[in-house]
């Protein structure tokens, strides 16, 4: 909801009233800095002279908005006040600053920690059905497998934890914070400034497998490679996030004949079952990625008619990318062509092949190596047969009472 129109004139903002029209100001002011919404140590770094005109306004609109001039509030935290209510701008330890993105299952916000001030990416869990456990099964194995997860090209996790709501009868709220990244998403950046240069795509796909690499050694796939995932950062280091579709096997949530992932760059095996697929899936997305970031689209569109759109995927081979974009090298047009071969038996086993046919088409000039662990025991595509077992769900919580959506829809409706 945008901000309310007001008149930006320093005689309007900044004139005194009445003593009861202070009272109104003040009064909510000192709530604000009770609930913690604005940081007692930014508000007594303010000078007087700005503490006593903040104090002194007859309008609370435009109390806010200069709020957001002195930089006490965000423009997110602004607009979510002007009901007068505080409740879901504190989460646990964290105060909410932004909101970043969200999708069915859970919501990202940017928040700061009270205590430490450092900023994080903070994701919180949408509840769910009471008798449906799992969504919170998937959101605990995606926190679990982030924290395992130690590599400089994957966003990192800092802290989990959940908070009661304001309500009583509301669901306990669950949430992770990672580290805060301040780039955008490959498809943001794309779209913005255009296809990227040829070393720098295959420099991103390079850092991309060799995440991977690292991942699939430690038995997980993430089946949810795609642009939206990878954040680009101004200094060319690239970090895969969004472990929330990830697939361990020794803790499967999948059923079978499930589809999975965002169907523009999902390899055909998944399409058609994703609760069967091994690394092979994420070669193939990454694949679908790098032509994407070579091009500016995805080798194949979603589409209206969506059986048709998996059919294509199973039957045919990615389009020629030098018919798109001709400076692309035959040699690595056959990379990408290997990437997304239909058949997985047709692609690399292993990411980490990945990295090593991807980086004779970097700048001579670049520095990076590969950072994942030669040590670690390598898995490749083959599934042993000890793991192929029906699903072990485990057991459900009891049910919890029906939810009360006032409080949960000011946190995230945006």
């Amino acid at each position: 909801m945008a901000m309310p129109s007001a008149r930006r004139d320093k005689h309007n903002l900044m004139r005194p009233v009445s003593g009861a029209e202070a009272t109104a100001a003040e009064g909510f002011l000192q709530l604000l800095l009770q609930n913690q919404v604005i940081a007692q140590q930014d508000w007594d770094n303010l000078e007087s002279q700005s503490r006593t005109e903040l104090k002194h306004h007859s309008n609370m609109d435009r109390f806010l908005l200069r709020l957001v001039d002195y930089e006490l509030l965000t423009q997110y935290q602004a607009t979510r006040l002007q009901n007068r209510q505080v409740s879901g701008l504190i989460l646990g330890p964290y105060r909410l600053r932004d909101r970043l993105g969200g999708g069915n299952s859970g919501v990202i916000f940017k928040a700061e920690h009270l205590e430490t001030r450092q900023i994080v990416a903070l994701k919180v869990l949408i509840p769910g059905r009471p008798d449906d456990p799992a969504p919170l099964m998937r959101f605990d194995a995606e926190r679990k497998t982030i924290a395992e997860l130690q590599h400089p090209h994957i966003v990192q996790l800092l802290d989990a934890g959940q908070a009661d709501s304001e309500d009583p009868d509301s669901p306990v709220l669950h949430f992770y914070a990672m580290e805060f990244v301040n780039a955008p998403d490959l498809e943001a950046y794309v779209h913005r400034q255009g296809p990227l240069k040829i070393h720098a795509a295959c420099l991103v796909g390079c850092q991309i497998a060799d995440a991977l690499a690292f991942a699939h050694d430690h038995r997980m796939v993430h089946r949810d490679v795609n642009p939206t995932n990878i954040l680009w950062a101004k200094d060319g280091k690239a970090k895969l996030l969004d472990f929330g579709l990830v697939k361990q096997y020794q803790n499967r949530f999948t059923k079978p004949g499930s589809m999975l992932g965002t169907l523009e760059y999902i390899a055909p095996e998944q399409a058609q079952d994703a609760s069967s697929v091994d690394g092979r899936a994420d070669i193939y997305s990454l694949g679908a990625t790098l032509f994407f970031c070579l091009t500016g689209q995805p080798p194949f569109s979603a589409g209206p008619d969506f059986v048709q759109a998996v059919t294509q995927r199973m039957t045919e081979p990615p389009p020629s990318i030098r018919d798109l974009r001709p400076e692309v090298s035959t040699e690595l047009e056959a990379v990408l062509t290997r990437l997304m071969a239909v058949q997985p038996e047709a692609r690399w086993r292993h990411p980490r092949e990945v990295v090593q046919a991807l980086q004779r088409f970097l700048d001579p000039m670049t520095t990076w190596k590969p950072i994942s662990s030669n040590g670690a025991p390598q898995y490749v595509a083959e599934v042993p047969d000890d793991t192929k077992v029906d699903e072990q769900v485990p057991t459900p919580p009891p049910p919890k009472k029906p939810v009360k959506r006032g409080w949960l829809k000011r946190l995230f409706g945006g």
